[in-house]
């Protein structure tokens, strides 16, 4: 996960995970993931994260 979101800030890109269980949000969130939204999928409540956006992109090379 930690590379995931090290190639996220890099590129400066979005990134998305969707789960069923709440004790996931819990862990997405330890990697700075926001909650952007809830929804029912098959009667089961699913969360929609994604980490806030960074300005940051990765350096280009010389």
């Amino acid at each position: 996960m930690e590379h995931y979101c090290q190639q996220l800030d890099q590129t400066g890109r979005p990134g998305y995970h969707e789960t069923d269980r709440p004790e996931n949000v819990a862990f997405y969130r330890r990697f700075g993931f926001e909650t952007a939204g809830e929804a029912p999928v098959l009667g089961v409540e699913n969360y929609f994260t994604r980490p806030p956006a960074k300005a940051t992109p990765a350096p280009r090379p010389l």
